[in-house]
């Protein structure tokens, strides 16, 4: 039979690793059915227990393997469309041998998670129930549900360890990879940044805990350029929260600048207060702009060189970078050769996250969204880049790369 030209054949190895999958899903429910069937049955040891066990384990085996197949059948369409396929396949065919590789690392995973799953699923399960039922108080539907968290407490056993090594891979070989194609930019697990001086400057509030997890470094455009996806911590336990997660970009300059220039969003009175007691040597630079001033304050030691800098091009330019969707406000430092700039996520997400070890390795999908990413985040360093008016900015506040500043 001939296909209409609008179907597309489905790759044999996507079709193996779909039909592991199930096996695998197969099993698993098989697993919750007779962890339910035992747990009604050591319940009531009679004819009712074993005909709830085996009614109530056949609907939990089918719910998981539901589930499964759902999942598995969404991937599988996924990994046979795309937005824009033409642009996938330009991505996709300079790097396929590391994508060859990495599938079939990924087919080792899968099968490895469905062998480790077999017997922990079942185990926790049973050890679950086993803890829930010393008391003697839960009755049958709170052991089953019991039993169940349990099951999938063992598959999360079963699969993390191999699934975040799978991501990791992925990561350090095909990122540098697609950010190459910009210039002399890679892509590398992040450095964790001076965080004491952004701190010292009042960039970041408070927080007690900082994690760097993705970086872009190299030279974009003729200048060195670092771009850091940055999420910072306070408190603990239930109090615990986020104080920041965003992007750290930083961006060498050829010149030094002649002092320290801080551009902090607007706070309440009491902060205001103590940010200027916190501020040795550091002066409130006033600006003749209403709009910026009702979003930012604007803190220096060398007034005229942090008029200089901020120019009514800068500031229009600051401004609408905080506007860009998915964005929040960002705040900068200029000091010496660089130009720092904190910029906040606005809406949640990561960057940079590669598929999971359920979809090809080659997903045109994935692939897009990654692209995308490196776009996006570059995007973010031309802006930060065109904030340089060095003709009309700086003037003669700033000196030639290598000598000393004033800061």
């Amino acid at each position: 039979m001939t296909l209409p030209s609008t179907c597309k054949v489905m790759p044999k190895s996507s079709a193996r690793l779909g039909k592991a999958v199930i096996t695998g899903a197969a099993a698993l429910a098989a697993a919750a059915f007779t962890a339910v069937l035992v747990v009604s049955l050591w319940h009531s040891p009679d004819l009712a227990g074993l005909v709830g066990g085996l009614v109530l384990g056949f609907v939990t085996g089918l719910v998981v393997l539901g589930v499964a197949a759902g999942a598995t059948l969404f991937w599988l369409l996924g990994s046979v469309s795309s937005p824009d396929p033409a642009a996938a396949d330009a991505l996709i065919t300079p790097i396929k041998p590391v994508l060859d590789e990495l599938e079939a690392t990924r087919r080792d995973t899968v099968r490895e998670i469905n062998r480790r799953a077999r017997w922990r699923v079942p185990l926790c399960a049973v050890g679950a129930f086993a803890l829930a039922g010393l008391d003697g108080t839960a009755d049958l539907s709170d052991l089953v549900f019991t039993a169940a968290g349990g099951g999938f407490a063992g598959y999360a056993w079963a699969s993390l360890a191999l699934g975040n090594r799978y991501r990791s891979m992925y990561k350090q070989r095909v990122l540098p990879l697609l950010a190459a194609r910009f210039g002399d930019i890679t892509y590398r697990p992040a450095a964790m940044p001076d965080m004491r001086q952004l701190s010292e400057e009042r960039l970041f509030r408070s927080f007690d805990r900082a994690t760097a997890e993705d970086e872009l470094a190299g030279t974009y455009r003729g200048l060195a350029v670092s771009i850091v996806e940055l999420t910072l911590h306070v408190g603990s336990g239930d109090e615990r929260r986020t104080s920041f997660d965003g992007l750290l970009v930083v961006i060498g300059l050829p010149w030094r600048l002649k002092g320290t220039t801080a551009v902090v969003l607007q706070s309440g009175l009491f902060d205001r207060v103590h940010d200027w007691l916190a501020r040795n040597g550091r002066e409130r630079v006033r600006l003749e702009d209403p709009r910026f001033e009702n979003f930012y304050q604007v803190w220096g030691n060398d007034q005229i060189g942090a008029r200089a800098l901020l120019t009514p091009a800068f500031m229009e330019r600051f401004l609408a970078l905080g506007d860009r969707p998915g964005l929040g406000r960002p705040q900068a430092l200029a000091r010496d050769d660089r130009l720092l700039l904190t910029v906040p996520k606005a809406g949640g997400g990561d960057y940079f996250e590669p598929p999971s070890y359920l979809r090809p390795a080659a997903s045109r999908e994935a692939i897009l969204r990654l692209d995308r990413d490196i776009t996006g985040v570059l995007a973010m360093a031309d802006a930060v880049i065109d904030l340089d008016q060095r003709s009309a900015a700086f003037g003669g506040h700033c000196a030639p790369a290598g000598t000393r500043g004033d800061a």
